[in-house]
């Protein structure tokens, strides 16, 4: 069986925490500006989702920015082929 796997490429986010919140609170933004607020530590794993599909802090998708080139590589067996 044959897997295909998209290279992974970085991006920098911005991580805003309110020290004195409990449960965890604050904020993510990217590199665009966009914005999501979140409370607790689900709201911090959709607020990163949001950021890294594109969804704007106005819960509109945009297009992200261009990371250059894409690599794909094939995994067999457990191993990039």
């Amino acid at each position: 069986m044959e897997h295909w796997r998209v290279g992974a490429r970085r991006r920098k986010l911005e991580l805003e925490l309110d020290a004195d919140a409990d449960p965890i609170a604050g904020s993510v933004s990217d590199e665009q500006g966009a914005t999501h607020s979140f409370t607790g530590w689900l709201g911090l794993a959709s607020a990163l989702h949001k950021v890294l599909n594109g969804v704007d802090g106005d819960g509109m998708t945009r297009e992200p920015p261009d990371a250059g080139p894409v690599q794909q590589r094939r995994f067999e067996s457990g191993r990039v082929v």
